[in-house]
């Protein structure tokens, strides 16, 4: 599962600034028995402004803290599943009907550094 990522720009302090990092994803792409989420951070992101963003889709919001990064594979970010659906539930949400993942310009400035600076991919061949 690859889900949608993008990044949400809004004028901070009168400078166009990292809003919102938000993933989108489909209700079956998530399985919310597991306890942790993997999937390939892919940058470039979608650059968007803040009032393309749709708010008809159901959302959590994300916190820096909920992120597991290895730095041997720096270009696969995991989510903490078991805290998030924790969170969702203790709001009286199903979490089976959340499509969208925000993390807020707070969590952002950490996770950007972290990002790898250019997009990577593997090839696999199988030899069988």
């Amino acid at each position: 599962m690859i889900p949608k990522q993008s990044m949400y720009y809004d004028y901070i302090c009168g400078q166009l600034s990292p809003y919102l990092y938000v993933l989108t994803f489909e209700p079956s792409d998530i399985n919310w028995d597991k306890s942790i989420l993997s999937y390939q951070v892919i940058k470039p992101f979608i650059y968007e402004d803040t009032f393309e963003l749709d708010d008809s889709i159901i959302t959590s919001a994300l916190m820096f803290s909920d992120f597991i990064f290895n730095k041997d594979t720096p270009h696969i970010f995991k989510l903490n599943l078991k805290k998030i659906k924790s969170r969702i539930k203790e709001q009286g949400v199903d979490p089976y009907v959340v499509n969208q993942f925000a993390l807020s310009v707070y969590g952002l400035n950490e996770m950007l550094e972290i990002l790898p600076q250019e997009r990577v991919m593997t090839l696999k061949i199988d030899s069988k």
